[in-house]
C-alpha cells in the first residue's frame, strides 16, 4: 500500500468511526477493512489490482482448501507470491517441500 493510499484509509477512519464500530466484531475484518475502504472511493477504485497476492484453492468442499503436496505442481507454477491455507497437522509435508523448492536464497 502507498502512504497516500494508507492516508486515505487513515482519513477515511477517522471520518467514518461508525464503519470500524461496525465491524469490530466481525470475523476476519483484516482480510477486507483496507480493501473495502479503497474500493469504496472514487479516487483509488480504479487503481486497485484485481489480481491477489495469495494462491488460493477454492474447491470444495474445504474453502479454501489447506495446501497439502497434491498443489505441489499448483504453487510451483503460480505467479502468486503468498499462498494460503498450510494445517501443519494435515501434511506438514508441504511446508518442508516449499522450504526446500520455493525459496530464493
Amino acid at each position: 500500500m502507498t502512504p497516500a493510499a494508507a492516508r486515505h484509509v487513515l482519513d477515511f477512519h477517522a471520518r467514518h468511526p461508525e464503519f470500524f464500530r461496525h465491524h469490530r466484531h466481525t470475523f476476519g475484518l483484516d482480510e477486507f477493512f483496507l480493501q473495502s475502504i479503497l474500493a469504496s472511493s472514487d479516487e483509488w477504485r480504479p487503481r486497485l489490482t484485481q489480481t491477489g497476492l495469495h494462491y488460493c484453492d477454492w474447491a470444495p468442499p474445504v474453502r479454501p482448501a489447506i495446501l497439502t503436496l497434491a498443489h505441489r505442481d499448483a504453487l510451483r507454477n503460480s505467479e502468486r507470491l503468498l499462498a494460503r491455507k498450510f494445517d501443519a497437522t494435515v501434511d506438514p509435508a508441504i511446508l518442508d517441500w516449499i522450504d526446500a523448492n520455493l525459496l530464493v536464497g
